[in-house]
């Protein structure tokens, strides 16, 4: 039978001054000989009381303790007010990701509750921990937990390294062809969206990194009046352009070369070595393309490219300059930055 044994008063006033005269030594310990030694301690006298059979509860969880006194904490080193904003769009990016990976198939709502659980320990390692690949240091290699990885990807759109089409790409272990998958999704999208064809890949296949390169256009319209159905896709210049001197510039940007005058000032790509596979002008008047066709671009590339040679179609600057502009590194050598509206991914070349 259990006996509970109750102290007398006297015995809980005794108690108290030893447990006061046990905090008082700890604090004393603390103020003459550091933090270092006060652990020490406590660990010993762990182990004695262990030793002795006392039974020490266990938990795997403990209790918030801040490490670090208040007067050592350093500023936060960034804007706590722009990385909450950051956070949010992510959060919403990751969560309309979910809603419509459910739509193909139920049950994978953890995905987003697991990344919204960890967002902020992410986005602060993303922001002040982790070092990407330089010319000096391969990069820090981070696997992320897979239910997480909403989030993740959610990031790398919102930064631009992933597009929407290549969010699009999926895995699947569903036994219904290809060709059905393709006429489903044509059946299910909007009139003006259509699936051009779908293809099977190998498991390790990466969108992202898997291809050759992409082609871009960019569209003006070259007459005095445009119509309504061009001005979202179009850039309107009234004065007549020489095409055939525009072409002609173009060829000299053919091939690897170092792009920096072509680049926005606040592009941070590390080299600015570039290779174009096509750069061509063509009209079927009164509307222009330019074609561009490469590996990878640097930050407002192409738009650059296409202001450069509209200034030699304007007469602004002879044909040949333009092979003069590659490996200067002077942005403002280069021309305009045209709007992006003109500007349509055509395809990735894979």
């Amino acid at each position: 039978m259990a006996v509970q044994v109750t102290p007398t008063d006297a015995e809980a006033d005794i108690q108290a001054v030893e447990t006061q005269e046990w905090i008082d030594s700890l604090a004393w310990v603390l103020d003459h000989q550091g933090p270092e030694r006060v652990r020490h301690l406590l660990e010993d006298l762990q182990i004695a009381a262990r030793r002795a059979g006392v039974r020490i509860p266990f938990s795997a969880n403990t209790p918030h303790i801040n490490t670090i006194p208040a007067h050592e904490e350093v500023p936060y080193p960034g804007s706590r007010e722009i990385e909450r904003r950051i956070k949010s769009l992510i959060r919403w990016n990751a969560m309309a990701m979910v809603v419509r990976a459910n739509h193909e198939e139920s049950g994978i709502g953890g995905h987003i509750s697991t990344y919204a659980s960890a967002a902020t320990l992410y986005e602060v390692a993303f922001n002040h921990f982790l070092h990407g690949k330089s010319e000096h240091y391969d990069g820090d290699q981070v696997y992320f937990q897979g239910h997480s990885s909403p989030g993740i990807y959610a990031r790398a759109f919102l930064e631009g390294r992933l597009s929407e089409g290549q969010l699009v790409n999926f895995r699947t272990e569903s036994a219904i062809s290809v060709g059905a998958f393709h006429r489903g999704l044509n059946a299910l999208l909007p009139p003006d969206i259509s699936i051009l064809s779908v293809d099977e890949v190998a498991l390790e296949f990466d969108s992202r990194r898997h291809n050759h390169g992409k082609h871009y256009r960019y569209s003006i319209w070259n007459q005095r009046v445009r119509p309504p159905d061009q001005v979202a896709t179009t850039l309107h210049l009234h004065r007549r352009l020489d095409v055939l001197a525009m072409a002609r510039a173009a060829q000299a940007l053919v091939g690897t070369h170092d792009f920096a005058s072509f680049r926005s000032a606040s592009c941070e790509r590390l080299t600015t070595v570039r290779t174009l596979y096509r750069c061509t002008v063509s009209a079927a008047p009164p509307l222009l393309h330019l074609d561009v066709e490469g590996t990878a671009f640097l930050k407002n590339m192409v738009r650059i490219i296409a202001g450069t040679l509209v200034e030699v179609g304007q007469g602004v600057r002879p044909p040949e300059e333009v092979a003069s502009l590659l490996g200067r590194a002077v942005r403002p050598e280069a021309g305009m930055t045209l709007p992006p509206h003109g500007l349509c991914l055509v395809r990735v070349l894979l």
